[in-house]
């Protein structure tokens, strides 16, 4: 189980390529807004999906197809913001991002797909047969938070110590990030 978790949490999905990118262009003291968002977002959302795992399951399958497109329309909208930003931001570029913040990390862990099936997952197949007892799903809850926020840090860590390049190569770097974005936006669709 904790192999899956590590795995999952370290891929590289929306929340920790946008916390890379959120340290590169805006720096850690302010990445840790968006970081400390998607961990609330995300330890709400293990909490929601462990203590309702019996009614989640049967209506995730419902609610997944319009999870997808929100998220990806809030992917795509991410990945064309970086551009422009890329585009706007000339040579020298004054920490003013407005992606580094708690509510756009809260919103990208909400409407990541990758996150929610992690969450239903991980609770559906390694917890609930074994144990329903609130407090172990608090405590299970408590650990999967902390292996998340542990990874998207390292992940903002990694963008904050770019943050050299990132100021050279700005719109190089902006669309080398959308990428990503774009492509995870359509892979969610399929």
């Amino acid at each position: 189980m904790m192999i899956y978790v590590l795995v999952q949490t370290c891929a590289p999905g929306p929340s920790n390529l946008m916390a890379l990118y959120a340290a590169a262009d805006a720096g850690m003291a302010r990445a840790k807004q968006y970081i400390f968002g998607s961990m609330t977002c995300y330890f709400l959302k293990l909490i929601l999906c462990g203590s309702l795992n019996l009614v989640l399951s049967h209506a995730i399958p419902e609610i997944i197809p319009y999870m997808k497109w929100v998220g990806a329309a809030y992917m795509l909208y991410l990945a064309v913001s970086l551009v422009i930003s890329g585009v706007r931001g000339g040579g020298d570029v004054t920490r003013k991002n407005n992606i580094a913040t708690f509510w756009n990390g809260f919103l990208m862990q909400a409407v990541s797909v990758k996150g929610w099936i992690l969450a239903l997952s991980v609770f559906s197949i390694y917890i609930i047969p074994y144990t329903t007892r609130p407090l172990d799903l608090i405590l299970w809850g408590a650990l999967f938070f902390a292996i998340m926020g542990t990874e998207t840090t390292l992940w903002a860590y990694c963008g904050d110590k770019l943050e050299k390049l990132y100021r050279r190569h700005r719109l190089a770097f902006n669309i080398c990030m959308a990428v990503p974005m774009v492509y995870l936006a359509i892979k969610s669709l399929l």
